[in-house]
């Protein structure tokens, strides 16, 4: 158990090994970065949604994508959701509209964001 209580330590306690390794990995490599010059293939803004990200990530076949948004504090990466991609299409299918609202949550009450350490 990685802390409990957020969205990434449920998601990370679901998941093999592999895949969290990976999505660590993922984020350490855009920390280093500035957003202009993240790598489209890394994470880009969704579109069709107002403000969302989705981290790009794949392990052993399956296409994970983190869904975040910025914020809800400067230089803050907020995951809001997982989910994962296939026929282009995310699962679950109301990934993106629960996004949003987890995502005006994290905006109207800062202190629902918790910090991940990963």
């Amino acid at each position: 158990m990685r802390g409990g209580g957020s969205v990434i330590d449920e998601w990370m306690d679901s998941v093999p090994a592999k895949v969290q390794q990976k999505f660590d990995q993922r984020w350490d490599i855009l920390r280093c970065r500035n957003i202009p010059d993240w790598p489209y293939d890394y994470a880009h803004k969704r579109r069709g949604t107002n403000g969302l990200w989705e981290l790009k990530f794949e392990v052993g076949g399956t296409a994970y994508r983190p869904l975040f948004f910025l914020g809800p504090y400067q230089e803050e990466a907020t995951v809001l959701l997982f989910a994962v991609e296939g026929n282009d299409r995310l699962k679950p299918v109301n990934a993106d509209s629960t996004a949003q609202l987890r995502m005006q949550k994290a905006t109207a009450d800062p202190t629902k964001a918790l910090i991940y350490d990963g």
